[in-house]
């Protein structure tokens, strides 16, 4: 999907950048055990690859990189983030999703009393997104 939505965009918009951040929450919600195969589970190298690991790679961060990248080529992000903090920001970025989709893995998924008030997900994905946005692009 996050390929899909680059490939849609030549140029990188606000708008390309929220959908490619609400695809990324919504596949660890909708498949949280390939996500956590994906980017939980650490699998140590090897000198081959099969289908399995072909499938579960994590082409998601490369993905990420190059709607980072354009970003910055195109204007999209704020004047302070160069071609030098591409890299950053792509970990900066794919750390708050990832810590987004844990939570609402695990706290979501508990209605205990002893939770605070937990928002609704959607509302959370919401502000997330949002919060990315505001912080990183013009």
């Amino acid at each position: 999907i996050l390929q899909e939505i680059v490939s849609q965009h030549e140029q990188v918009s606000k708008d390309a950048f929220r959908q490619a951040m609400h695809a990324y929450l919504q596949f660890g919600i909708e498949n949280p055990a390939e996500y956590r195969i994906m980017f939980v589970t650490f699998v140590p190298s090897a000198s081959r690859t099969g289908p399995i690991e072909e499938k579960h790679e994590p082409k998601s961060l490369l993905i990420l990189r190059e709607l980072v990248q354009r970003g910055i080529e195109t204007g999209l992000f704020k004047k302070k983030y160069r071609t030098k903090d591409i890299d950053f920001l792509v970990f900066y970025i794919w750390s708050v999703l990832h810590g987004a989709v844990l939570v609402a893995q695990s706290i979501f998924a508990d209605s205990s009393p002893r939770r605070p008030s937990v928002p609704p997900r959607p509302a959370f994905f919401d502000f997330v997104v949002e919060e990315l946005v505001d912080h990183l692009l013009k």
